[in-house]
């Protein structure tokens, strides 16, 4: 068990089992067992959270109208929260957030849009006059 919460919950199981134990060999020495006080006690946890980025829009006059760029690319921040918990006979019973920590800041994405105009369009009209041959002209 290399990790610092494995570590923590093979305590409680630990703990628990002693607990048990001890009881167990008391009632085959037939010791009667007094009910017990809760036990009560503190653990101190460490969660962390992903932060999400912000986006914008920035217009750019070189690009096409309609085109879209990524000119800086998002990134989430993450944070640390500290927790205090409080156990009673080994269940979570309460939860107090102690103190939290930005450890990477977000990273904004930035987005171009394009405004610049790529077709020109005209119209033009033109008028022709042509003569239509009859076979008789009054």
């Amino acid at each position: 068990m290399k990790s610092p919460e494995a570590q923590k919950g093979f305590v409680a199981y630990e703990a628990r089992y002693n607990e048990l134990k001890a009881k167990a060999e008391a009632l085959l020495a037939g010791k009667t067992e007094q009910p017990a006080e809760p036990k009560v006690e503190h653990q101190e946890i460490a969660t962390t959270e992903e932060i999400p980025y912000a986006s914008r829009t920035e217009n750019n006059a070189d690009l096409a109208e309609g085109t879209r760029n990524v000119k800086q690319a998002g990134v989430k921040g993450t944070k640390t929260i500290t927790w205090d918990i409080t156990l009673t006979d080994g269940k979570e019973t309460a939860r107090t957030k102690k103190s939290e920590k930005v450890t990477k800041e977000p990273v904004e994405e930035i987005i171009e849009v394009g405004t610049k105009k790529t077709g020109v369009e005209t119209k033009e009209t033109v008028t022709v006059e042509e003569k239509v041959a009859f076979k008789e002209e009054t």
